[in-house]
């Protein structure tokens, strides 16, 4: 048997674990600040909270916590999802699923918590009132007289007036497990509105919760409208006239370069890259990438080389991959054009490291024949 006051405490504080869990997913895997915080719990949770803080105000505040236990595996299924193995840069839409199947599953959780005890032997009492009176029910109460002076003068009267009003209260008293209407106290009431209150309350708490799942499985149902609406595009489109385009800057590059569609991507990804056109001799500097460098040729044919190996040529449709930390330089040839789509992840914000160029001698040796 658990006292009411206990089992409130326990449903409170399946919610604050629950609420700890949201802060440990907002803070910990998605970088929010206090504002997003709250603005995601409110968004997200407002609705699957709903049947857990609507039971602690009823005859089995316990719901609470079969609610906050179905609740809680979405919550680590948003974790895994988009922390421990992330499928995109960006914040995937997994908390719509905490929304839409998180708030069924704490409807199931709270109605299906009842039938749980009672399997399980365990039950929620009342909390006992407390007991202001402490002489037993059938003490008879205790002998006031007015007039003590006239007992003291007169013994005899007070004496003859103690033993009659002694009398008057055995009279009165009533015998334990009885009424004063002459009903037993183990005996249903007789009137039908006393039958109507002696009603266990946790039928008409039953009925609540019945109507409460109704009413929040159709938010969950009708929010996500309103979640998706706030969510910003999952994918963003540069088109090719909006694209910007740069020179190469001369401390980095020699000859004439052109830079466009250059991105990165915010945290918690590291992707950078651009698209990179070289007129005829131009190269770059020698340069490393902590992460490595994929690139993608498009259009002409260009000259590569790693530090201490030959030139090699490559042409459009080739790929070519730099490991980490290489020292390198790549670009077109004297006599062609080329073109290059420039991919490298970034550490601790740097993607480069730029070295000394590459001298006209060096370049023009060109590849072994």
């Amino acid at each position: 048997m658990i006292g009411r006051t206990a089992a409130r405490a326990a449903g409170i504080a399946a919610i604050v674990a629950v609420l700890a869990l949201q802060a440990f997913n907002s803070f910990g895997c998605y970088g929010h600040d206090a504002g997003q915080f709250l603005l995601a719990t409110v968004m997200f949770l407002g609705v699957p909270l709903v049947p857990a803080v609507v039971a602690l105000f009823t005859a089995n505040p316990l719901r609470a916590v079969g609610a906050c236990l179905l609740l809680a595996p979405w919550l680590l299924l948003a974790f895994h999802v988009d922390c421990v193995r992330p499928a995109a840069a960006d914040a995937s839409m997994v908390y719509v699923s905490v929304l839409l199947w998180g708030t069924p599953c704490a409807v199931a959780g709270a109605l299906l918590t009842g039938p749980a005890m009672r399997l399980l032997g365990v039950a929620v009492a009342p909390d006992p009132p407390p007991r202001r009176d402490r002489r037993p029910a059938d003490a008879a109460p205790p002998v006031r007289t007015r007039h003590r002076r006239r007992l003291r003068r007169h013994p005899r009267a007070g004496a003859r007036r103690a033993a009659s009003m002694s009398l008057v209260h055995e009279s009165l008293r009533i015998p334990s497990g009885s009424r004063a209407d002459g009903q037993s106290l183990a005996s249903p009431p007789r009137d039908a509105a006393s039958c109507a209150i002696a009603k266990p309350i946790s039928i008409k708490a039953g009925g609540h919760m019945k109507r409460i799942a109704v009413l929040t499985i159709a938010a969950s149902l009708a929010f996500p409208v309103l979640a998706i609406a706030q969510e910003e595009h999952p994918m963003d489109i540069i088109r090719g006239d909006e694209a910007a385009q740069s020179k190469g800057p001369e401390e980095y590059f020699t000859g004439e370069v052109t830079i466009s569609s250059q991105f990165q991507r915010d945290a918690p990804s590291r992707l950078t890259g651009a698209i990179v056109s070289f007129s005829p001799g131009a190269r770059t500097a020698w340069h490393t990438h902590p992460l490595g460098q994929t690139l993608f040729v498009t259009a002409g044919t260009g000259w590569t080389q790693c530090e201490g190996g030959p030139i090699v040529e490559f042409e459009a449709g080739d790929t070519l991959y730099c490991p980490p930390g290489h020292k390198h330089w790549h670009g077109a040839t004297p006599n062609s054009a080329m073109t290059h789509i420039a991919v490298q992840e970034a550490l601790d914000g740097k993607n480069v490291t730029w070295l000394e160029k590459v001298s006209d001698e060096d370049y023009l040796r060109g590849p072994e024949r």
